[in-house]
């Protein structure tokens, strides 16, 4: 009896964490984001993610995070994604925003140089 009641236990406790890992939701932080194919910033890029857009979580690793948005499932760097609605570029300054005419390669070139870029203080 006690062992029914341990395994219980047990899939009730795994499946709550699943079901919260799965129902988390994330916040694009930076003003463009890329979606990629794989866990590696050379990969396909599927989507660009805008600032502010939300995206649900399918899980986690300790670099990564596997989302869904929109149709397209994939990666996204995880220090790119907040817990918290951000205060972006654009709806803080959309009046200079709106006047930016950017294609399609400079939105890609801008969430590329996201991923490429280092964080941290420069060791000198």
């Amino acid at each position: 009896m006690k062992r029914l009641k341990f395994y219980i236990f047990l899939i009730a406790f795994f499946g709550k964490i699943h079901v919260s890992v799965a129902a988390m939701k994330f916040y694009s932080s930076k003003q463009f984001v890329h979606l990629h194919k794989n866990q590696s910033i050379n990969s396909i890029v599927l989507q660009t993610i805008s600032c502010g857009q939300v995206v649900k979580v399918e899980k986690k690793t300790k670099k990564w995070l596997k989302v869904k948005s929109g149709r397209f499932s994939g990666f996204v760097l995880k220090r790119n994604m907040s817990k918290k609605s951000p205060e972006c570029f654009s709806e803080v300054h959309s009046k200079i925003y709106n006047n930016i005419d950017l294609d399609m390669r400079e939105i890609y070139k801008l969430g590329r140089l996201e991923d490429l870029y280092i964080y941290g203080e420069p060791k000198l």
